[in-house]
């Protein structure tokens, strides 16, 4: 077995890097009166919400892709502006508005939806869970769901904080397999820093799931039998979408990715992807790397010296919408809240609560993270009954996604910290219950 030294090296190696655009007629700009208000509120925001947000933002960042506590330095990319005489071709930006309306509605729960199957033999097994770590949002509301779902199906919980520390992973790890419990999940942790602990949980016969740390269009890590991602590829997809819809097809955006973020690369490529598709000749993406850790102290300088340095820059993608505080006052102090509008994902309730005040925080894409902790508890009920590992949704939990942008905020209760409304009025309970042959 490799030790926990080997193990956190490999941790430390492991790195990865990420890439600008133009501005004419807006769709959606904000009235002139809103600035000065909206300055002031801004400036109270940073001070009492700078780092309750950023802290939420690794949280959603763990779960979008699995982080190596790198603290890499950032490099930036840069791309030519969109040709300033070129005009946006009206089919795709109606295609563009289209997909946007789509990702606009509630979700439903998926047709036929996962293959029903007894969980019943399940029922007082366990689940042993290693958490990137537990003193965030995210974490604390994927359990929550999953607790529920484990109430429902008998299954039983090991939870172990890994306190974002690659050496508490491998401890937890190790020690759930050590107890000898009957599934092993990995969550928002990259399964590659594990890897001497799968070993271990293969040679023990205990079936691993990944968790957050990949595509969803990509197969699980070798060593791995379930996976339990988010659709990162559609959903930087739908920021182009949206980037495209609110500007008449002309983009001239930045993308801030993170070096010691596995998913920041695909989740960038995405995003141009679309805009290659959609608008060539009026669609530009430049991209900087700003490392998670250094969000709230060198992100801001960094926004405000690049949207000031370049006056056609209309649209600022950050990896996660934890970066979002830090950015917001950064766009004030440019003096560019008329032009320039931010985009993000992973939906974090009070980073999403940001566009009803209506800010130059405009539009959040992410999925139920309620609903990602029941699909993951389905998953260790089929692997520990013993449903094959080639089995489609081991691979694919179904889980829907959803844009939010002003035109569905106003329906959310941002006073339920599960999120339950965000998403539409699916009842996870009754579903899975259906699903484990628990309910009719």
């Amino acid at each position: 077995m490799t030790s926990d030294r080997s193990q956190r090296s490999s941790a430390e190696r492991s790195s990865l890097g990420a890439h600008a655009p133009d501005e004419h007629a807006r769709v959606g700009s904000r009235p002139a009166h809103h600035a000065t208000e909206h300055r002031r509120k801004v400036v109270d925001m940073r001070d009492s919400l700078r780092f309750t947000r950023i802290r939420e933002g690794l949280v959603a960042l763990a779960a979008v892709g699995a982080m190596t506590l790198l603290a890499a330095c950032g490099g930036a990319g840069s791309g030519s502006s969109a040709p300033q005489g070129a005009a946006a071709d009206s089919a795709s930006v109606e295609e563009a508005k289209s997909l946007v309306a789509q990702a606009q509605q509630q979700v439903a729960w998926p047709q036929p939806g996962p293959p029903a199957f007894d969980a019943s033999s399940a029922r007082g097994k366990t689940l042993g869970w290693v958490a990137i770590t537990a003193s965030n949002p995210f974490s604390q509301i994927m359990l929550e769901g999953a607790r529920e779902a484990a109430a429902l199906s008998g299954l039983n919980i090991d939870y172990c904080d890994g306190k974002g520390r690659p050496s508490e992973w491998v401890r937890c790890a190790d020690s759930l397999i050590a107890k000898g419990v009957d599934a092993l999940l990995i969550q928002s942790i990259d399964p590659k820093i594990l890897s001497a602990s799968i070993e271990a949980a293969t040679r023990a016969g205990i079936p691993v799931i990944e968790t957050s740390s990949n595509d969803s269009s990509q197969p699980p890590t070798p060593g791995v039998s379930a996976a339990n991602n988010f659709a990162i590829a559609e959903m930087g997809k739908l920021l182009a979408d949206y980037a495209i819809a609110d500007s008449n097809g002309r983009v001239n955006a930045v993308y801030y990715g993170a070096p010691e973020v596995a998913l920041s690369p695909p989740l960038h490529q995405a995003i141009e992807a679309e805009f290659r598709r959609l608008c060539p000749d009026t669609c530009t993406l430049k991209s900087s790397d700003v490392p998670v850790g250094e969000w709230d102290t060198r992100l801001p300088t960094v926004v405000q010296s690049g949207i000031s340095a370049d006056r056609d820059i209309n649209y600022l993608i950050p990896l996660a919408d934890g970066a979002v505080p830090a950015m917001i006052p950064a766009v004030h102090a440019a003096n560019a809240t008329e032009r320039v509008k931010i985009l993000s994902i992973t939906a974090s309730p009070s980073i999403v609560k940001f566009i009803d005040s209506g800010d130059v925080f405009v539009a959040d894409v992410g999925p139920s993270t309620e609903w990602h902790g029941w699909s993951t508890v389905d998953q260790a009920l089929r692997l520990i009954v013993g449903q094959p590992k080639g089995s489609p949704i081991l691979h694919d939990p179904q889980m829907p996604i959803r844009l939010f942008d002003k035109a569905n905020v106003g329906e959310l209760n941002f006073d339920d910290p599960k999120m339950a409304n965000f998403f539409g009025p699916v009842d996870l309970a009754a579903e899975y219950g259906r699903v484990w042959g628990i309910t009719p």
